[in-house]
């Protein structure tokens, strides 16, 4: 019989995460993964999912540390995908954004993730290697 992790319940008036500011639960998300995922685990490297307002946040909340471990930024919209990369010039934040398909191992996966998305958009983008 397995327990939940987290059960979280709402009750309209009485939950403070309505009432605390979005940079602000940002700001603990993101030291709260910082020290149980990158700092327990070990990890050298990850990808952030979603080149949008809420990636972007995210990305510039982590720690100099943490972002150096950032090896991309990966996404669904053509538009985010065709600036082929995310910077942000006051911390010195420039992070590559890459079509999610290219993290598939299995070569034949990627072949068809990669097939479905050519077929949206017109132009193939340079970043995608054969």
């Amino acid at each position: 019989n397995k327990k939940p992790l987290l059960t979280y319940r709402h009750r309209a008036g009485q939950s403070q995460s309505s009432q605390t500011p979005r940079k602000l639960l940002l700001r603990l998300r993101t030291l709260a993964f910082e020290r149980t995922v990158l700092l327990s685990q070990k990890w050298d490297k990850f990808v952030v999912w979603g080149a949008g307002r809420d990636g972007k946040d995210f990305v510039k909340a982590l720690s100099d540390d943490a972002r150096k471990k950032v090896v991309c930024m990966v996404d669904v919209d053509h538009k985010k995908i065709a600036t082929g990369h995310y910077t942000y010039n006051e911390r010195d934040i420039h992070i590559p954004i890459v079509h999610f398909s290219l993290l598939a191992k299995d070569l034949k996966v990627r072949e068809k993730l990669q097939e479905a998305y050519f077929s949206q958009v017109d132009n193939e983008p340079a970043a995608f290697p054969n």
